[in-house]
C-alpha cells in the first residue's frame, strides 16, 4: 500500500523483515535474466568483490572532480534515525546518511531522494503525493550518481512481513502462509529485480552522461550461523537468511555489470557486523528513535558505505 502525504506516516521495515521471511523460499534460487533486449546473463557468484567487476575499473580518479552528486535509493540509503532525520515528505531521511558523508568528503552538492519503501519503480513514479519521481534529480551536470535499490521490488518483502518474522511467530505458523503460488511470485520477482534494476542504471546514464553511476549492494544483515533475540528467526533459518542476503546483492552486482555501472560491495564493507553480531551494525527488530529503525542500519554502517563508495569513486 504506497504512503499518502498526509498525515506523514513512519517508515515501513519492510526490507528486512521480508527479506528474512522471503530468504526460506528464495534462497539459492538464480538472480538475472535478459531484460532490454539483452542476452540473459546468469548471476556472478555471491562471493565475488567488486574489484572483479570489469565496470569496476571505468572512471578512475581522486574524486575530486565531483562537484555534483545525486543518491537514489530505499530505507537503507534514507537510513531513518541515523540519528538526525527528516520527515521529507514521508521519506524519512537522515542528515547522517551514507549520501551525505560522501558528499561532504567530496565537497560535493548533494541532492538525496533516497525514501524509506522505495523501489525500483519510484525511479520513474511518484511513490508519495508530493514527491516526484527519484529521476527527477537527475540532471545533465551530475558528476556521481549512486543508486540503492531493489530489496523491496514487487512487495516480495512487504508481502510476508506481516506474518513472517514477526516477534512469537513460529516457523511452523509461517510456512503454513506460504503457499505454492506465493513461492512461485516470488522468485519469478526476485529474477525480475535484475531486469529492472538494468533499466534503472542505463536510464540514469543516459540522464546523466558524464556522471559515474555506482549500484550500491546492501549490507551484510545475517550471518550464516548463529542466533539471538535480536533476530525473530529460528536458528534454523540462520544459513538461509544469509543465502538470500547474498542473492539479493549478487542481483545488484549482475544488473551494474550489464548496464556498465560499477558495483559498490557494501556486504564485504561490512561483514562481520550483521544483526546477531558482537558489534552490529543493522538493528534489531526494536526501534531505537536515537539510533536506527527496526531492522535497518546504525551510523556505523552508514560510514562503512561512505567509505566504500568514496574508495571506488577515488581509485
Amino acid at each position: 500500500m504506497r504512503r499518502s502525504s498526509s498525515p506523514p506516516p513512519r517508515p515501513r521495515p519492510t526490507l528486512l523483515l521480508g527479506g528474512l521471511a522471503a530468504l526460506l523460499l528464495l534462497a539459492g534460487c538464480g538472480v538475472g535474466s535478459g531484460g532490454d533486449g539483452d542476452t540473459p546473463e546468469p548471476a556472478p557468484s555471491a562471493g565475488s568483490s567488486a574489484s572483479g567487476d570489469p565496470s569496476a575499473d571505468a572512471g578512475a580518479g581522486s574524486g575530486s572532480d565531483v562537484a555534483s552528486y545525486v543518491a537514489l535509493g530505499d530505507s537503507y540509503t534514507s537510513a531513518p534515525f541515523v540519528p538526525q532525520t527528516d520527515v521529507a515528505g514521508g521519506c524519512f531521511r537522515s542528515t547522517g546518511n551514507y549520501p551525505s558523508q560522501v558528499a561532504e568528503a567530496l565537497g560535493a552538492e548533494l541532492t538525496d531522494v533516497s525514501c524509506a519503501g522505495a523501489d525500483t519503480t519510484d525511479v520513474t513514479a511518484p511513490q508519495i503525493d508530493g514527491v516526484p519521481p527519484q529521476r527527477a534529480a537527475v540532471t545533465r551536470d551530475a558528476d556521481l550518481v549512486t543508486v540503492a535499490l531493489g530489496g523491496n521490488d514487487g512487495g516480495v518483502f512487504s508481502t510476508l512481513v506481516g506474518q513472517c518474522g514477526r516477534p512469537g511467530v513460529a516457523a511452523t505458523d509461517c510456512a503454513q502462509e506460504l503457499s505454492p503460488a506465493v513461492e512461485s511470485r516470488l522468485r519469478q520477482r526476485l529474477q525480475r529485480t535484475g531486469d529492472d534494476l538494468v533499466r534503472v542504471l542505463r536510464q540514469t546514464a543516459r540522464r546523466a552522461p558524464d556522471a559515474r553511476v555506482l549500484a550500491v549492494g546492501y549490507p551484510t544483515i545475517v550471518a550464516a550461523d548463529g542466533s539471538c533475540d535480536a533476530l525473530p528467526l529460528p536458528a534454523a533459518s540462520q544459513a538461509a537468511a544469509a543465502r538470500l542476503n547474498l542473492d539479493l546483492n549478487a542481483t545488484v552486482r549482475s544488473a551494474a555489470r550489464r548496464a556498465g555501472a560499477t558495483y559498490v560491495d557494501v556486504a564485504a564493507a561490512t561483514e562481520g557486523h550483521d544483526i546477531c553480531a558482537e558489534d552490529p551494525w543493522v538493528n534489531g527488530a526494536v526501534t531505537d528513535q536515537q539510533r536506527a529503525l527496526a531492522f535497518h542500519p546504525f551510523a556505523a554502517e552508514q560510514e562503512a558505505v561512505a567509505e566504500a563508495v568514496l574508495g571506488v569513486v577515488r581509485r
